[in-house]
């Protein structure tokens, strides 16, 4: 704000004897005093103008000047034209007003309504600024009555505004070799010059300044630089767009940088954990949108201005504390607002129509529907009616996962927890960070159990919390597990879950698993395997047969991978067949043409099987004429002989078992080399008889 003084209205004198008085401009009540008492700044705002006061000493000017007449009409003011100061410089804030009978004089600056430098950024409404101090050089009685009656003036006005006391400068401490040229540089605006600073904070050189002196400066005085966003990490699909419309969607990458209007989306089961410039993080969990209002910082002060909204799906935030009176982090859902600083803290929007905020450290303050409430940490709120937050609730303790084992030796396993009164559900979250900056898995469930479904191996995080009948979700439990599930189970071929095959020794088979050098296989008659029937290990290669005949019923099977160092995976699951009955082989079908037998039969499907085919005079195949091993399901004899023959087929797999033959066939083949003398014979009988 211009500090170029305005001709004042009116000035009253504070004299030694009459204390000090202040006449406001017409609106009413000052915008802002500002007064500085022995050491202490007291605030109050009101009306729409702004009035400051300042006392001001004549005396001789730090280059020199020459005070004019003293106390006449023109005021106290220097051969440059600046007014004097106790401090022996000059200053261009304002002129001194006259004063009666004394050379002690308030100054009063006035500003137009929307001009303060306590401009509210939340509401935007306008509040002037001004700064008095009082310089006293006299003693005794009369200085302390001044001093006592400019206090409890301000402090009666400070009073009506005690959100802005103390709220405007942020805070430097001096360090060795710093000028006041120096700070300026680094943390004004180009429009504002040293001097004022120098002004501010009473410093009489400006290139001696004591380290570890606490300097002043105003906020409003501060650079301020536009901030970014940064994608701290992803998992799952998200896309980003720049105009904060998605009508320029594109992915989300891990190190994307954001400005502020830019715009967030989350599809289900993804995530994703955005970082500021004062170091908070936000995680945008799965289903959710977030649009970045506004991003800015302070310079090299630390403070940065925050601010977001949530208009659906859920986010959880770590802030961190704030580093002076313009560091805010405030996020917006639809009918609540959160404000926070040093906090972790949940909220959540588009759930049956409210947004709900969930405290887990630090204090949240969350407004809406002309409603304000202070949430502190284990408590929580929810849009009521009208949009107004409800008072806080105690959030549901946190669940019990001590029985959890710290190593897991399956990707997929069942767990569950002791339940926790009065919860209606539970969430379970699973990360690779400890800081669950990204979800390997979410869910939802009703009752104290879940299945943890990692998908990789090695050191992964779970956390657990309830969910109450407001749907407000409680403290969370984390626990550390440790996944060893490499080489990983492979998966079954057959029998597969439910089905059936052959007895009375079945073949297993399965898929070869990556990484794995040898098998481990069980059967048993119950799902738990407490007594297994079969129990082979270091088995190569991807099938198994029973190595003794197993009576008809059900069963259960699976499998586990070994890798080279011998270490053992997690078995795979339990898979349930049935055993039945051995199969005969499969029914012939002979014919005779061209003076040769051909035999077929019905091929079994199995992949690798061949078949045995044998042919013998006797019916019981005490002696075997024919006995041919074929890769297809059929054969072509042309050299038997005349007479009855007696066949059969037999399955064979691929590992050398041998099912059981089929059906015998029976066929009576004539000699056709007899026949055909027969016919050249009579034929020549009919000659001779011609």
């Amino acid at each position: 704000m211009d500090l170029t003084p305005w001709q004042p209205r009116r000035t009253v004198p504070c004299s030694r004897r009459a204390g000090m008085g202040i006449e406001t401009p017409s609106t009413g009540l000052p915008g802002t005093i500002q007064n500085r008492v022995a050491g202490n700044v007291l605030a109050a705002a009101g009306g729409s103008g702004a009035v400051s006061a300042r006392r001001k000493t004549c005396g001789r000017g730090r280059r020199g000047e020459v005070p004019g007449p003293a106390c006449q009409d023109r005021g106290c003011v220097g051969r440059s034209g600046q007014p004097c100061c106790k401090r022996r410089h000059c200053s261009g804030r304002g002129r001194v007003a006259p004063a009666a009978g004394g050379r002690e004089d308030m100054i009063l600056y006035t500003s137009a309504p929307g001009e303060g430098r306590f401009q509210g950024e939340a509401d935007r409404m306008a509040r002037a600024a001004a700064q008095a101090r009082i310089r006293r050089r006299a003693s005794g009685q009369g200085r302390w009555a001044r001093a006592t009656a400019c206090l409890a003036l301000l402090v009666l006005l400070a009073g009506l505004s005690p959100a802005l006391a103390d709220g405007a400068d942020w805070h430097y401490r001096v360090r060795p070799g710093e000028t006041v040229w120096d700070l300026a540089r680094a943390y004004l605006r180009d429009d504002v010059p040293w001097q004022r600073l120098q002004e501010r904070n009473d410093i009489a050189d400006p290139q001696r300044l004591t380290p570890g002196t606490r300097m002043a400066f105003p906020v409003d005085w501060l650079r301020v630089r536009p901030a970014k966003a940064r994608v701290v990490a992803v998992e799952g699909e998200a896309s980003a767009s720049r105009r904060g419309d998605f009508s320029d969607a594109r992915p989300v990458a891990a190190e994307m940088l954001l400005d502020a209007g830019a715009a967030l989306r989350t599809a289900p089961g993804a995530s994703l954990t955005l970082g500021f410039a004062d170091g908070s993080q936000l995680q945008l969990q799965g289903d959710s949108e977030l649009h970045l209002d506004r991003l800015r910082a302070y310079g090299r002060t630390g403070m940065v201005d925050t601010r977001l909204r949530l208009p659906r799906g859920r986010a959880t935030s770590h802030t961190a504390r704030s580093r002076g009176p313009a560091s805010r982090f405030i996020v917006e859902t639809p009918g609540l607002m959160s404000s926070v600083r040093g906090t972790a803290f949940r909220m959540a929007s588009g759930d049956g129509g409210r947004s709900r905020s969930e405290v887990v450290e630090g204090r949240v303050d969350v407004s809406g529907g002309g409603r304000q409430v202070l949430v502190a940490a284990g408590r929580g709120t929810i849009g009521g009616d009208g949009g107004a937050p409800i008072a806080p609730v105690p959030l549901l303790a946190a669940p019990d996962l001590g029985q959890w084992p710290e190593r897991l030796d399956r990707l997929s396993t069942p767990l569950s927890w002791p339940p926790i009164d009065a919860a209606r559900g539970y969430r379970l979250q699973l990360s690779a960070h400890q800081d669950f900056r990204t979800l390997l898995q979410e869910s939802v469930v009703e009752q104290p159990q879940a299945t943890l479904r990692a998908g990789v191996e090695g050191r992964v995080f779970a956390r657990v919390r309830a969910i109450d009948g407001h749907g407000l979700e409680g403290l969370d439990a984390v626990r550390a597990i440790e996944i060893a599930a490499q080489p990983a189970p492979p998966f079954v071929v057959a029998p597969v879950d439910g089905g059936s095959v052959a007895g009375p020794r079945p073949r297993l088979r399965w898929t070869a698993s990556a990484g794995a050098a040898g098998y481990r296989l069980q059967v048993a008659r119950t799902a738990d395997f407490a007594e297994p029937l079969l129990s082979e290990t270091g088995l190569r290669g991807s099938a198994y047969r029973a190595p003794v005949d197993l009576p008809d019923g059900e069963y259960f099977w699976r499998v586990g991978a070994t890798d080279a160092q011998g270490r053992d995976g997690p078995d795979g699951d339990a898979v349930r067949f049935t055993l039945r009955p051995a199969e005969a082989g499969p029914e012939l079908g002979a014919d005779a043409r061209n003076g040769a037998l051909q035999v077929g039969w019905r091929a079994s499907g199995e992949d690798g099987q061949r078949y045995r085919f044998q042919a013998s005079r006797k019916a019981d195949f005490a002696t075997i004429e024919v006995d041919r091993e074929v890769e297809g399901n059929a054969i072509t004899l042309p050299d038997l002989r005349s007479g009855t023959w007696h066949l059969r087929v037999q399955p064979l797999d691929d590992d050398g078992y041998a099912h059981p033959f089929g059906p015998t066939q029976t066929i009576r083949l004539g000699c056709l080399p007899c026949r055909l003398l027969a016919g050249a014979g009579g034929a020549a009988l009919l000659l001779l008889a011609l």
